[in-house]
């Protein structure tokens, strides 16, 4: 190697001694992203709606119906920021930056653990990750669940390496009290508690003492999560029953009527394993294929990352059993009877278990493997800056400047049945939505509906017949029924 190569090598091993400075940009980077508008998608609408309920009325409630569809443990973390008022998005983004910062230091210090010469780059690797930041800015459960997630692993990890019971029961609580928040913020949360089970049967294999009592233990410290997802699921169902707008749920989708369950599997295995390359591989985050389609170039690129990810997962949980690894294989597994895609959404929660994995491939490699996670930090960096800057900034500035016009339209509307035609972004749709707490839909055969009393279109459009102008509001106008006149 080079005199200039080495030199790299041992500057990147300096700056791993001294993580701090390195730390702080990092968060920093992160704060920059702190703004007041809302990047709104439709799982955010609903999360937000939640919210409000809980802050103002004390009730759970998502767009004015008893079903919240979702867990709650998201919403009643964001809920404190609704008591300052309706829209707190710069409250609620900077409640994320203190999260992102939270989950950082816990993934610092969990990769310290499994490989410390490492662990500054792999923690940088994971929080400059296209898909982190873009779950970061959105009011969304993922940053929560990670969070969550990465302090719960250490919470079991301290319980099974306790020298004594009764330390293993003053660990207990604070476990427990995690991994029940970790499943109500989504539901898939239990499987922690397998990894943690899976873990302590090797510790017992490998004949270590009072592993059977941390069984136990680990078995206890599960109930509580176990029975609150069990309730929620009973509590969500009885409230469809008496909702006026049913909201599709997590059970839906593991019901999914249309495919069998070999259909189920075998898409949702293609779809986390693209998921596992669209993470790992700059500028691959927006890559995939038609469903069903296994032929399709990027999976072909997706398969072999797989590859490589499940030896150095193999080479990980040999060398040391954590429970954030023995997790791995259990959530990856429940998702793939999930077939949906979701923007590599659903396997982030694992991305610093696949660096990590891809860390023990690369370090045999003693004079480059540094400076090979220095570049793929450098151009996971850079996708992100483009895509926050090119995508996310021109879009956000836009939707905010729309909130004028919503409520304007909110304003004005006095009834349940309002609709949107096809022309009109959908970030103004969910804006009113969340205004009027209560669902807005697009419709294209809006004319041949009598039930709809109110219509939202742009000024260029031709109104229909039956309703008139009763309001402009920026580039749209709201049409009402001639029996609201």
């Amino acid at each position: 190697m080079s005199n200039s190569g080495r030199g790299v090598e041992d500057w990147l091993t300096d700056c791993t001694r001294r993580p701090g400075p390195w730390l702080a940009l990092f968060a920093a980077l992160l704060a920059a992203q702190i703004s007041p508008w809302w990047y709104s998608t439709p799982d955010t609408v609903l999360y937000l709606s939640t919210a409000r309920s809980l802050a103002v009325s004390h009730t759970l409630a998502t767009l004015g119906n008893p079903q919240i569809g979702f867990p709650p443990g998201y919403p009643l973390l964001m809920s404190p920021a609704f008591l300052l008022g309706d829209r707190p998005f710069l409250l609620l983004s900077i409640i994320h930056w203190c999260m992102a910062v939270v989950f950082m230091l816990g993934v610092y210090r969990w990769a310290r653990r499994c490989c410390p010469h490492a662990a500054l780059l792999l923690t940088g690797l994971v929080m400059v990750n296209v898909s982190v930041w873009i779950h970061y800015r959105r009011a969304l459960s993922e940053l929560a669940f990670m969070t969550v997630l990465i302090w719960a692993v250490h919470s079991l990890d301290a319980m099974r390496e306790a020298k004594s019971l009764r330390s293993a029961l003053a660990r207990a609580l604070p476990a427990s009290a995690l991994l029940l928040l970790l499943s109500m913020i989504r539901e898939v949360g239990l499987v922690v508690g397998v990894g943690f089970g899976v873990a302590v049967l090797v510790d017992a294999w490998r004949v270590r003492t009072r592993r059977p009592a941390a069984l136990l233990l680990g078995v206890i410290v599960g109930i509580p999560a176990a029975i609150a997802v069990a309730g929620f699921v009973r509590y969500d169902a009885a409230m469809r029953v008496a909702s006026a707008a049913p909201i599709g749920t997590h059970m839906d989708g593991l019901t999914y009527p249309t495919t069998t369950l070999v259909e189920r599997f075998t898409e949702g295995l293609r779809l986390r394993i693209s998921e596992v390359g669209r993470l790992l591989i700059p500028g691959m985050f927006n890559a995939y294929g038609r469903p069903g389609d296994w032929l399709d170039l990027n999976v072909a690129v997706y398969v072999p990352m797989f590859v490589v990810v499940a030896v150095g997962w193999w080479r990980l949980v040999r060398r040391q059993h954590d429970v954030f690894a023995l997790t791995l294989p259990f959530y990856f597994l429940a998702y793939t009877f999930w077939p949906f895609e979701a923007g590599a959404r659903y396997m982030l929660p694992m991305l610093p278990v696949l660096l990590v994995s891809v860390w023990y491939i690369i370090e045999p490699l003693q004079r480059h493997r540094l400076g090979i996670l220095a570049i793929l930090l450098i151009g996971h960096l850079g996708v992100a800056m483009g895509h926050w800057i090119i995508k996310d900034i021109p879009r956000g500035r836009d939707c905010h400047a729309q909130w004028g016009n919503v409520e304007q339209l909110a304003t004005r509307i006095q009834a349940d049945s309002v609709l949107l035609t096809a022309s009109v972004p959908q970030c103004v749709q969910l804006m009113l939505s969340l205004s009027l707490d209560r669902a807005v839909h697009v419709s294209r055969d809006y004319a041949d509906d009598r039930d709809v009393r109110w219509i939202v279109m742009p000024e260029v459009e031709q109104a229909a017949r039956g309703f008139s102008v009763a309001q402009h509001a920026g580039p749209y106008k709201l049409l009402a029924g001639d029996q609201n006149q």
